[in-house]
């Protein structure tokens, strides 16, 4: 051994002065290393770096390790609360879960009691929803939308109409053809129960039902009333509320009788039957008249799509039995008149089944809250669709990032540990050789470990179609935006880790830390930033994407495989043979406490970007105006409301 061999010895164990037996071993591994280590040439420049820099306190490292790790781990912490709340909204939208769940308790904690009865009085089982909507009628007895609500719930819960129900809609709206509608679903109920021998219907029920079709107006409450509840629970900026906004809208939408209405309604058709079978002409055309004039009436008010359901199935059942009916007793003007709704309903329904959407563009949210139909207006206009995926993008990014941060802080308390565990001897040497270490390494693991993977996964999934931005999430299964993002991970990761090791080399090499086969890590490392891009590429196939995706991912799990064993080899060293791996660990922890904090911070731009969107978003958006309607659901109720409205243009108000 040369002196300066001695001499860097000597300077590479002063950490263990304190304790001579524990230094004299360590100087002993040192000279080891140095016979066969090679690079005699680079131990001068070392010797002068260690007598012109002594270490620092090794509390100085595991006091800012613990710190940032305690630090880190509340804001994932913290962060993880919130990403866990929205998640149990989101789950199904997404697609991360299977179904839609409601989840209205912050709903129900953002307001006050009193507002809070008024809004959910209608949600929840009918007999629970009616008891609480009587006590609703009781503290607004001008709120006629919510004597509309209770009675659909009363009737739904098998109660019966109130007491004093005709007496009540002659008092308030007496010229309004909803109340004597909703006063025969309730005869016809309290009839089917125990119809009398011979009895096909509900004479009561037929002649409610005849009133209803003759009254001056036909104007349910209902819209106004969920308009003016949907106002009370403020505005949405995140598509977790609007989610829950939009649960709620659905909740609030159902009509709990349709198949009572729809029984109700078939009292017209018996009655239409029975009197063709006697070959009563009059009585025929009257029920003709009476059917056309409620159906019309039905489907020129309705105001959801559940709304419709009932005059769209009568429109066909009904019409068709009618239309026999009156070829069976040659009533010429009427057959022509009832055939000619036949055509047009079949004309709707062709042109609604050979109608296509293309979902290519749409995010998760608008493919649940999608509704074919023909000419709408949307399919063709996809930009319509931009802000609703761009606003799914930006929360999956937001919890991939905070999910990734959480990996990281495990792979940083896992380098932290190991950077101290090995003992005081390997401790104390790291200690001595830390000052061969400059500030220019850090900036290399910064750049090459953190810069570089990110500009490359960032420049990618914003920037070039590979991104796959442009097309709905749920498009591809596997989602590509996983597997970009956990190959990003991975990249980043190996990067940082490539690079502190070959910083390591670059000044401690000479001590036998030179790995075997270097050129495996690089090469993993551009296998994992070859998965972003490859993972894009499924945009252009025509078929096998799911094995494509696949496949693309198992090719970036060899480099998650990789990762885990170069970690695994580090731990599971032995002592003698740990220097390298404590001093690796050392240089990761900078590194890994930027990369999470770069991870944690990137979710306040990801929720501005998802506000900024979800301001803009059309699609998805519940329409207060309307009840909490989408825009896909508006335009498709209006449709068919014209439908209606061209059909049976006398009872609906139109000519």
């Amino acid at each position: 051994m040369t002196p300066e061999h001695e001499r860097f010895a000597e300077l590479a164990t002063r950490s263990l002065e304190s304790s001579p037996e524990l230094r004299e071993e360590a100087h002993a591994e040192v000279l080891g290393r140095l016979a066969h280590g090679g690079g005699a040439g680079e131990i001068p420049e070392a010797v002068v770096r260690l007598e012109s820099k002594r270490p620092r306190s090794p509390w100085t490292l595991a006091c800012f390790g613990v710190a940032a790790l305690v630090v880190l781990g509340l804001c994932a912490g913290w962060l993880g609360r919130q990403a866990v709340a929205e998640g149990r909204v989101l789950q199904g939208v997404i697609h991360f879960g299977s179904s839609l769940e409601p989840d209205d308790d912050l709903l129900r904690e953002s307001l006050d009691p009193a507002t809070r009865d008024f809004v959910f009085a209608g949600i929840g089982s009918d007999l629970e929803a009616a008891k609480n909507l009587e006590r609703q009628w009781e503290l607004h007895p001008d709120e006629l939308g919510i004597y509309e609500e209770l009675i659909h719930r009363r009737l739904a819960a098998n109660q019966g109409l109130p007491p004093d129900f005709a007496e009540t809609w002659r008092r308030l709206e007496p010229d309004n053809g909803l109340w004597p509608f909703l006063e025969a679903i309730g005869k016809h109920e309290e009839w089917r129960k125990a119809p009398p021998a011979g009895e096909t219907f509900s004479r009561e029920t037929l002649d409610l039902l005849r009133q209803s079709a003759a009254a001056q107006r036909f104007e349910p409450h209902l819209r106004e009333l969920r308009s003016r509840r949907l106002a009370m629970l403020g505005p949405t900026e995140t598509l977790a509320e609007e989610t829950r906004l939009f649960l709620y809208s659905i909740s609030a939408l159902w009509v709990p009788t349709t198949r009572q209405q729809h029984g109700t309604i078939l009292t017209l058709t018996k009655a239409a039957q029975q009197a063709a079978a006697e070959k009563n002409a009059e009585e025929l055309t009257a029920q003709i008249a009476s059917w056309e004039g409620l159906v019309g009436r039905l489907g020129a008010n309705g105001t959801t799509l559940l709304d419709l359901i009932i005059p769209a199935i009568s429109w066909n059942d009904t019409g068709k039995a009618m239309l026999q009916g009156s070829r069976d007793l040659g009533l010429h003007e009427q057959e022509v008149r009832l055939d000619d709704l036949q055509k047009q309903l079949a004309d709707y329904q062709a042109a609604y089944r050979h109608s296509t959407r293309n979902a290519r563009p749409m995010s998760s949210l608008a493919r649940v809250m999608a509704v074919g139909g023909p000419k709408l207006g949307l399919a063709d206009d996809e930009t319509l669709f931009e802000p609703g995926r761009r606003v799914e993008y930006a929360v999956v990014d937001r919890m991939l990032g905070l999910a990734a941060a959480i990996v990281v802080l495990l792979f940083f308390a896992g380098a932290a540990i190991e950077s101290f565990r090995r003992g005081r001897r390997i401790n104390g040497l790291a200690d001595g050789l830390a000052p061969l270490f400059r500030p220019a390494d850090l900036l290399w693991t910064f750049g090459l470990g953190i810069a570089l993977p990110a500009l490359w996964y960032v420049g990618i999934a914003r920037w070039t179609p590979i991104g796959l931005r442009d097309i709905g999430m749920t498009e591809y299964h596997p989602r590509p935006i996983l597997i970009q993002a956990g190959a990003a991970l991975v990249f980043a990761m190996l990067m940082v880790v490539q690079t502190a090791r070959w910083r390591l080399v670059a000044r401690a090499g000479f001590l036998a830390l030179r790995p075997a086969r270097p050129w495996i890590g690089w090469t993993m490392a551009g296998v994992a930033a070859a998965v972003i891009p490859a993972a894009g590429g499924v945009r252009w196939l025509s078929g096998n994407e799911e094995r494509y995706l696949w496949a693309v991912a198992a090719t970036g799990g060899l480099s998650l495989l990789w990762l885990l064993w170069e970690a695994g080899s580090v731990v599971f060293s032995s002592r003698d043979q740990s220097l390298g791996g404590v001093l690796l660990c050392r240089r990761l922890i900078a590194p890994f406490t930027m990369l999470a904090v770069l991870l944690l911070a990137s979710w306040a731009p990801l929720r501005s970007t998802e506000r900024h969107w979800h301001a803009r978003d059309k699609v998805t958006r519940a329409d207060r105006e309307r009840g909490g309607l989408t825009l896909r659901e508006s335009r498709m109720v209006d449709h068919i409301r014209e439908r209606f409205h061209k059909a049976f243009p006398e009872t609906s108000g139109t000519r």
